[in-house]
This record gives structure tokens, C-alpha cells and sequence, in this order.
């Protein structure tokens, strides 16, 4: 029984679209188990063409094709409802046209419409013959287990066809026939593997490996052991840059008492890349103990013993065992290959040592920077300690004013302000000068002379009274002055008070704790900067 799917209509299509898809019956409907394949679908494409499509396409014959003629392989297969027809030999021919056609017939005549309103009648007669003929090849291609796909790539004239047929065999080989319009069939063979028989292959081989490898260790083992050969290697063809086991005869050895047995060595000569390792007993035919060990692709010589991991040796009576190796360097490539180690070796071994004599300058260089750091910071603590016992003595001396010698406007001033300083020359060193200039500094003379002012006849008339706009020096807790009768290095007479000077607080200066904190910092930078332009000098 054949039912008909309809699929959804082709964009490219106005009318209703020549395509069908019906189930693949027949003996593709039971699935091999090898192949694990689902029922196939067949699908029944019509080509629409344009109204100027070529009339000059080669058209297939009328004629109905033989059953002889099919691709080998294929064989028709029976439609569903028809065994009676078949059976009657006078109408044979009849029925296998009719046979043919079942499957497209009602796309036949939904593309007949169609082409009767785009193309004509003559266009689809066409139709009706490609469809016919494309229906029989869909039939052969479905005896046998196939299934059979007709597939267009491109559209109008420079439309391709392509044939695909695919099949399942007894021997679980899968098999893809293409065919295009020329007739050329491209057969592809997939081979189907479950999953399963791969692993179970796998292991055979590891399997059989693994039984080779144990038969050829044997033959070995007889054959060192009947020859009194105590040791052996696998492979007996030793190569560089691979793994080696090493086989020892424990009880033909002097270790035959012995229950740790390891192997000591080295390569080229005992010259190159030292190992020791243990060795573990096998299931081989006597006392036979073995280890792996890699060699390097520099080695051209095995050389070993081997020992208890005490003072009990096997050492080959004092010749130490060898092995040569193969394919890799002779002894000459090893010298130069030896003395191009040796070179970077030296060039290391240098460079380690600039960099540990660098290492020592600069941690030398730290010492005595923090050396002179320290010696510095503990000037400055001396520094401040005496200015600060001078400066207590001046504070002592320090007032606000003296009545009729001198006093500042306004009295509560600080550091940064600009005063008025008034002297009072009557009576004083100065009562006969015609200039009077005031030299004057902070906290008993800390930093030296830094005022210096000219002073000025007051009209004041209760005395001799003269004055100077005075500006009080920064961080300053006491003011110290002298009077002069004339600027630095060119007076003559001065007022000193009897060579106490004058000394004024400050009353709204900063605390003395925080002064002297930073008066000793401010000291220790100076002796760093004294410090720094006298290694600079010295360079």
C-alpha cells in the first residue's frame, strides 16, 4: 500500500508543486543490524523551468526500459497490489508501464496541470516522460535492500542531477552509488564498524603484543642464561632517545643473597648524566630482575653496576658492565659536545660570579648608606640637643617688652607677621647716633643674621623714640636683635644689652616638642644633601 505525503509548497513554485514523498516498502523495510539503518524515504523532485527553457534539451525515449538493462545489482521490485497484474502474461507489457507510473501518478497529474498553464501541452508530455522514467530507475534502485535519491543542485539550464543509491550487504559494507545526468556511476564504499568490535580489536592487539613481547624475553632469557651471560638489555639494539630494560641474573650474581638489588650508572664513559634505580624480580625463567631506563640522545655508551644499596657490588669483576648504543653520537661529537658544555659551563660560572660581586657592591653600598644614614640622624639628635640648651637659656631672657627701651605692635604676633619694633635711645649707647639699624635673627641666633632694618624717628614725644617695620621669621619662638649705628660690617656702636641682646617671644608660635621634631629632621637633610655633593665631588 502506497500513501501519498504531501510537503510544503516550494517558494520558487506558483502552482501547485510536482513533488510527492512516499515511504521506501519493500525489504529495506526491516533494518540490518550491521548497518543499524532507519526505513528510507524517497523523495520525488520535479524540475519547474522557466517559460524560455531550451525546446532543444535531448529528451529521453518513450519507450519502456527492459528489466535486463538495470544496473547491476538491482532487480524490480513488485508493487504492492500488483502481483495478480504481473501474473498475466498477455497484458505485460501494459502492466509494467503501469507498474512504472503508480508511484508518480498523481504527481503526473498535478504537474500536467501545471505545465498546461505555464508551458503547454507540449511541456507536459515532457514532464510525463521524465517522470515515468525516473519512476522506474526509483523502482530498481529499491530491490536488494537500497534506497535510491535523486537530488538537483543549481536551477534551469545549468540544473545538475545527481543519483545516489545506497545499500547494506551481507558482509556489512556499506555501499553509495552517484550517477549524473552523463550516466557515470561513482560506486563509494563505507566499511561499518560498530564501536565495540573496534575496542575488542584493540585489545586483541594489545593482547598479542603483550604475549609477543613476554615470548621474545624468554627466548632471551634462555638464551643469555645457557650462555652465562648474567645481564641483558631490551631491545638488544640500543638507540638513543628511548626506553631500555636492563635484566640482571641475581643468583648467578654476587648479589645472590641480596634482597634490594639496584643499578648504579652513568653514559659515555661514567661522564655523562648519573642514575640509580631499583631494580624489580620477573616472571621470566630464573632469577631474572630487571628496571627501565631512559637513554639520552647523547649517550653512545651505557655504563653500570649494580649493588645492594650498601657495599655489597656486582660490578663485573671490576670492569663495570657496558653497553654500546647505537645511532647516535660517537665519542669524538661527544668531546665537542663536551667542550661546548664546559664553555657555557665557564660562561655561567661567570656570569654567577659578576652577579654575586654585583650583588655584594650593592649590598655594601647599602651598609654604608644606612651607615652614614645613622651617623647622620644622630648628629642631628646631638645638634638639636645643644641648640635646644641654648635656646632654653635665651627663652629665659625672652620678654614682651621693656619698659622705655623697647616693645612690638601689636603685641600678640607670630611667625609671618610683619611688627612694629620701637627703641627707645634715650639713655643708650645709641643716644648720640645719627643712623640707628637693627640686626636681628630667631631662637638665640639659630640661623644667623636674618633681619636687618633701618629704623625710624618716631613723633612720639614722651622720649627718644624710633621705629622699623620688622617681619618675623618662619618656625621662629623667640626673636633676637642688637641696635647698631649702622648696617652689618659697617657699624660701629651697638646696644646688646650689655651683651645679653634683646630677646622677644613669639606668642603664638608653634609648640617646642613639635619645633625641635622638626628642626632635627631639618638638620638631618642637610647633612644628607652635604653628604651626597661630597660623594658627587669625589666621583
Amino acid at each position: 500500500m502506497e500513501m501519498t505525503l504531501h510537503p510544503h509548497r516550494p517558494l520558487c513554485c506558483r502552482t501547485a508543486p510536482g513533488e510527492r514523498i512516499r515511504p521506501a516498502l519493500g525489504s529495506f523495510n526491516q533494518s540490518f543490524p550491521c548497518c543499524k539503518m532507519s526505513t528510507g524515504v524517497r523523495s520525488v523532485h520535479c524540475i519547474v523551468a522557466s517559460s524560455d527553457y531550451s525546446r532543444r534539451r535531448p529528451k529521453k525515449g518513450l519507450g519502456p526500459r527492459t528489466r535486463g538493462n538495470g544496473p547491476k545489482g538491482f532487480s524490480p521490485r513488485p508493487q504492492v497490489g500488483t502481483s495478480t497484474q504481473k501474473k498475466d502474461q498477455n497484458g505485460s507489457e501494459e502492466n509494467e508501464q503501469s507498474a512504472t507510473s503508480s508511484s508518480v501518478r498523481t504527481s503526473t497529474g498535478i504537474l500536467d496541470e501545471a505545465e498546461e498553464h505555464s508551458h503547454g501541452v507540449e511541456d507536459g508530455m515532457d514532464k510525463n516522460m521524465f517522470m515515468e522514467n525516473k519512476s522506474e530507475t526509483f523502482d530498481n534502485n529499491e530491490d536488494n535492500g537500497q534506497r535510491a535519491e535523486v537530488e538537483y543542485d543549481g536551477d534551469g539550464i545549468n540544473s545538475t542531477e545527481k543519483h545516489l543509491a545506497v545499500g547494506c550487504n551481507d558482509e556489512g559494507i556499506e555501499k553509495e552509488k552517484v550517477s549524473n545526468s552523463d550516466g557515470v556511476v561513482t560506486e563509494l564504499k563505507n566499511h561499518i564498524i560498530d564501536e565495540p568490535d573496534i575496542e575488542e580489536t584493540l585489545l586483541r592487539k594489545e593482547y598479542m603484543d603483550a604475549q609477543e613481547h613476554k615470548r621474545m624475553l624468554e627466548d632471551l632469557a634462555k638464551t643469555n642464561l645457557s650462555s652465562g651471560n648474567i645481564v641483558f638489555v631490551y631491545p638488544q639494539l640500543v638507540r638513543p632517545d628511548q626506553n631500555i630494560e636492563v635484566f640482571l641474573n641475581r643468583s648467578l650474581s654476587s648479589l645472590v643473597n641480596e634482597n634490594d638489588v639496584f643499578i648504579m650508572g652513568a653514559f659515555n664513559g661514567w661522564r655523562w648524566k648519573s642514575f640509580t634505580e631499583r631494580l624489580q624480580r620477573t616472571n621470566l625463567e630464573g632469577d631474572w630482575w630487571s628496571c627501565l631506563l631512559y637513554i639520552p640522545k647523547e649517550a653512545y655508551e651505557i655504563d653500570f653496576v649494580f649493588f645492594n644499596g650498601g657495599n655489597v657490588y656486582e660490578n663485573n669483576d671490576s670492569k663495570d658492565f657496558s653497553v654500546p648504543v647505537e645511532g647516535g653520537m660517537d665519542a669524538p661529537a661527544f668531546e665537542d659536545f663536551m667542550l661546548e658544555e664546559k664553555r657555557k659551563e665557564l660562561e655561567r660560572l661567570a656570569a654567577e660570579q659578576a652577579e654575586r660581586e654585583r650583588q655584594a657592591e650593592e649590598e655594601r653600598q647599602k651598609e654604608a648608606e644606612k651607615a652614614a644614614i645613622d651617623s647622620d640622624r644622630a648628629q642631628a639628635k646631638l645638634d638639636v640637643e645643644k641648640k635646644r640648651e641654648s635656646l632654653q637659656k635665651a627663652m629665659q631672657l625672652a620678654k614682651i617688652s621693656e619698659e622705655n627701651v623697647w616693645r612690638i605692635e601689636p603685641s600678640a604676633f607670630k611667625s609671618g607677621d610683619r611688627v612694629c619694633l620701637f627703641y627707645n635711645r634715650s639713655f643708650r649707647p645709641l643716644s648720640q647716633a645719627t643712623e640707628i639699624w637693627i640686626h636681628g635673627g630667631h631662637n638665640n641666633w639659630i640661623e644667623g643674621l636674618s633681619i636687618v632694618e633701618r629704623l625710624l624717628r618716631s613723633d612720639e614725644k614722651d622720649g627718644d623714640w624710633w621705629y622699623a617695620q620688622v617681619s618675623i621669621p618662619d618656625r621662629a619662638l623667640v626673636v633676637d636683635w642688637v641696635f647698631a649705628d649702622g648696617p652689618p660690617q659697617k657699624a660701629k656702636v651697638y646696644d646688646n644689652n650689655n651683651r645679653l641682646d634683646f630677646h622677644a617671644i613669639v606668642p603664638k608660635s608653634i609648640s617646642e616638642e613639635l619645633f625641635w621634631v622638626e628642626e632635627e629632621h631639618r638638620i638631618f637633610r642637610k647633612l644628607q644633601e652635604e653628604r651626597k655633593l661630597k660623594q658627587e665631588a669625589s666621583l
